[in-house]
C-alpha cells in the first residue's frame, strides 16, 4: 500500500473517530461537588445542572435557578457553550438536556435556591405530582426570564 494511501486512510478514521467524541455530561457528585454560582455543596439529588462547553468544560450547579443566573452574570462566551444539562426530578440518575426539558415552577417542590424550579423529561410526570395544582409549566426560554424576574424580587 502506497505512503499516500495509507496517510488517507488514517486521516479518514482519525475525523470519524474525533467526530465520535462529542463531549458529554459528567455525573453530579452529591456530597462532594460544589456549585459554580453560589459555592453551596450539591446535596439534593433532585436537582442539579450542567454548562458543557465545545473543550469539554464542565461548570456544575446545585439548581436550575444557579445555571440561569451564571449564563446570565459571567463572562462565558455563549459561542464555547456545547449544551445545557439538567437533572430529571422524577429520575435522579437522569440529566436532560435543558432545552428539551419542561420545567415546573411550582411552590409544593421546593428547589435549593428556592425559586421551586425543576426540570422533568415528561410532562405525565409533571401532571402526576400533588401540591402542584398552580404550578406553571415552561421551557427553557423561559427560564433565564423567569429567573431573572424573580430574582431581582
Amino acid at each position: 500500500m502506497s505512503s499516500k494511501v495509507y496517510r488517507l486512510i488514517l486521516i479518514v478514521f482519525g475525523s470519524i473517530y474525533l467526530g465520535a467524541c462529542s463531549p458529554s455530561p459528567v455525573p453530579i457528585d452529591y456530597g462532594k461537588d460544589e456549585c459554580s454560582n453560589c459555592k453551596m455543596q450539591l446535596s439534593d439529588k433532585k436537582f442539579g445542572a450542567e454548562i458543557l462547553t465545545k473543550t469539554s468544560k464542565h461548570y456544575i450547579f446545585d439548581s436550575i435557578e444557579c445555571m440561569s443566573i451564571y449564563l446570565t452574570t459571567n463572562n462565558i462566551d455563549k459561542n464555547e457553550i456545547h449544551s445545557l444539562w439538567v437533572i430529571d426530578y422524577s429520575n435522579p440518575a437522569n440529566l436532560i438536556n435543558a432545552k428539551e426539558a419542561s420545567f415546573l415552577k411550582c411552590n409544593g417542590v421546593p428547589s435549593p435556591m428556592g425559586l421551586s424550579l425543576s426540570a422533568f423529561s415528561n410532562l405525565e410526570k409533571i401532571k402526576s405530582l400533588p401540591n402542584c395544582n398552580d404550578g406553571v409549566i415552561v421551557k427553557w426560554e423561559e427560564v433565564t426570564i423567569l429567573v431573572q424576574k424573580e430574582w431581582r424580587n
